[in-house]
């Protein structure tokens, strides 16, 4: 292994034990329905993408094989999807987008799994990048989801969605 490659791979390491250690710091408030660690690495991210964007969307990109593959029980999936309210960004917004109509695609059970533990704000905001997919067509997503072993998640999910698509729920807008 390079030097360069070490590097690289130190950073992954990095953001995956972010990305952990949010999972084992997940008490929610009750009040406010954020976490705490979230907003710590809300920031860090936000750091990172200004700082050094093109190893963190490298290191970013690398997380999506491992919350597709349902990684430690799909806490990575989880904790990806649980950043969607807090970024903020559009460059982000799109990646994640992709994400989900990838870990969709490919392993439904997994999104559901993890759509489950999410807050409501949380799955507010999945439900729209599930209504407006990106690298996916509505009907591939709904399929695979339908599809799924947890059908009754999918209806929520797909419910969800289309009530906001349809205007019958607002957009859901940042914490």
């Amino acid at each position: 292994m390079t030097r360069g490659s070490v590097e690289r791979l130190k950073r992954v390491v990095s953001l995956i034990g972010i990305l952990w250690l949010v999972a084992g710091c997940g008490a929610r408030s009750k009040s406010s329905g954020v976490v705490s660690s979230l907003e710590a690495l809300r920031s860090s991210l936000r750091t990172e993408l200004r700082e050094r964007p093109q190893e963190t969307w490298k290191i970013l990109h690398a997380t999506v094989p491992l919350a597709a593959s349902c990684s430690e029980g799909g806490l990575v999936l989880e904790k990806l999807l649980a950043l969607a309210p807090f970024i903020g960004n559009a460059e982000f917004n799109e990646f994640l987008s992709g994400a989900v109509d990838r870990v969709i695609l490919s392993n439904a059970s997994c999104f559901l799994d993890a759509w489950e533990r999410l807050s409501e704000q949380e799955k507010d905001w999945v439900a729209t990048l599930v209504a407006h997919p990106i690298t996916a067509t509505e009907e591939s997503l709904q399929q695979a989801l339908q599809e799924s072993a947890r059908p009754d998640i999918a209806k929520r999910v797909l419910d969800r969605a289309r009530s906001l698509a349809d205007g019958s729920r607002p957009w859901p807008t940042s914490p």
